[in-house]
């Protein structure tokens, strides 16, 4: 079974059908219908849609070992075991957000509530990062310091590495770096990874109003999906997003942008950042 998460009460409705707009529990709209979604994305199937906003049984169970397990892994009709790319690069992002981005009630995270982004770093010299030594290149205004990221040994283990990059979290407009790879025989299959990263980012308490398109582009001729959005946190404050998802073989790249929905100069610099990335 799959569940449908209502962003009004919580409760996790079973996904029965295409035309299922509300929920069973409080009776208000489900923002996440596959209805108004397909009006979005014309081109995506209602299996796109589960994919991307559907909860399974494992993925609602107790957190218990067994059941976080499952959530990462299932069997195929050979009884073989399939690792799901989607879900480990989506939990993976999902631990920086966790960690740097949404403290609740802390102070620094109340500056980015609440600052704009400056119009001096438009103006004042950019650098150009390469951070992790995997081909990856930007230029930004901001410094980006490397963070242990701590994940569950059955997801880690299936990488080679997993290097995470951020800004510091009092900056009103945040950036976020990681850069995985697989270990073989597993590929990064860059639709599945960016499905993964959006499902895991729409499903975190206190987020609500998750909206957003996806668009196929490509950095140095390597296929990308840039993803464009935005949501409301805590049903109060507006936040748009830019998430760039780069897959090449075994390796990932993700970069995400965080700014609030009030903050031109923050869309402006976030629009920078993206279009000067390269892979070399």
């Amino acid at each position: 079974m799959t569940y449908l998460k209502c962003s009004h009460c919580g409760y996790l409705n079973p996904l029965t059908g295409q035309y299922q707009t509300f929920c069973q529990n409080c009776n208000k709209k489900l923002e996440n219908n596959f209805s108004d979604w397909h009006k979005l994305h014309p081109d995506k199937s209602f299996e796109d849609f589960k994919a991307i906003f559907g909860q399974t049984e494992e993925m609602v169970l107790p957190q218990k070992h067994s059941h976080r397990k499952s959530r990462f892994f299932k069997k195929d009709a050979n009884g073989k075991t399939k690792v799901l790319w989607g879900a480990l690069i989506g939990f993976a992002i999902m631990m920086f957000f966790m960690t740097f981005v949404w403290n609740q009630g802390s102070k620094i995270f109340e500056s980015f509530l609440f600052d704009k982004t400056s119009k001096i770093l438009l103006s004042n010299p950019w650098q150009t990062v390469t951070p992790g030594n995997t081909g990856l290149t930007f230029s930004t205004p901001l410094k980006l310091n490397e963070f242990n990221q701590e994940l569950p040994s059955q997801v880690r283990r299936r990488f080679e590495f997993v290097k995470s990059y951020s800004t510091d979290k009092s900056q009103p407009l945040q950036i976020a770096v990681t850069i995985m790879k697989l270990k073989p025989p597993l590929k990064a299959r860059l639709q599945e990874g960016a499905n993964g990263a959006v499902g895991e980012m729409m499903n975190q308490p206190d987020v609500s109003q998750f909206t957003y398109n996806d668009s196929q582009t490509a950095i140095s001729d390597i296929p990308a999906i840039l993803q464009s959005g935005s949501y409301l946190w805590q049903n109060t404050d507006k936040i748009h997003f830019r998430n760039l998802v780069i897959t090449r073989e075994r390796t990932a790249w993700q970069i995400t942008i965080l700014y609030k929905a009030d903050d031109p100069s923050g869309e402006e610099v976030a629009d920078s950042i993206i279009h000067s990335i390269s892979i070399q």
